[in-house]
């Protein structure tokens, strides 16, 4: 027999657990509104590299013995790269500090100028990109796919030809070399950038 004080005592714990419940989703809720990232916490190996990359000035270079050495443990080369990716992420990202590979040797800091000239391998493999997606797109029979689907086709056709048609280096370096003086960039663009 349940005696009515235990009804009640079962009713407030079962109260408290779900006013439990809600303050954890609507603190959760909350967090992921005002903090868009995920939380996360950092590998070791992550930190490690960041605290070189902070400590490191515009010119300097981070080398990959150096982050072993920071490290002080044996780390793969998978590992490393995911530390050195993250922590990439997290310069440009807080820091406004950009890192350029320096192959077999590690990543140096940038300086602005820099930041602007290496953005041509960025444009060259937006470009690259895509013409695949353009070549991959074109071997498709349009007479198999339903209305829907040839309006995807067509717009995801004429965007990827639009993307890889602008991305061209040498319109880019021809508007770069008249920028001190006025330019028909449509004339610029529709000459092939002649």
């Amino acid at each position: 027999m349940v005696l009515m004080g235990e009804v009640e005592s079962r009713r407030t714990e079962t109260n408290r657990a779900d006013a439990k419940r809600n303050e954890t989703l609507i603190h959760t809720q909350t967090n992921h509104m005002t903090n868009p990232r995920p939380s996360f916490k950092q590998s070791a190996e992550t930190v490690c590299v960041l605290k070189l990359m902070t400590e490191a000035k515009p010119g300097d270079v981070v080398t990959y013995e150096s982050m072993r050495n920071e490290i002080r443990y044996p780390i793969d080369d998978e590992k490393l790269r995911r530390a050195i990716s993250s922590a990439r992420r997290v310069m440009m990202r807080e820091h406004a500090v950009v890192f350029d590979v320096i192959p077999t040797v590690g990543y140096q800091v940038l300086l602005p100028g820099e930041v602007v000239d290496a953005s041509d391998r960025d444009v060259r493999g937006i470009k690259r990109k895509a013409q695949k997606a353009t070549a991959k797109l074109a071997t498709v029979d349009t007479s198999a796919l339903n209305a829907s689907d040839q309006t995807k086709l067509s717009i995801r056709m004429a965007v990827f030809g639009v993307v890889a048609g602008q991305f061209d280096t040498r319109k880019m370096a021809k508007l770069d070399n008249n920028s001190h003086s006025k330019v028909d960039v449509r004339g610029v663009i529709a000459s092939g950038g002649r």
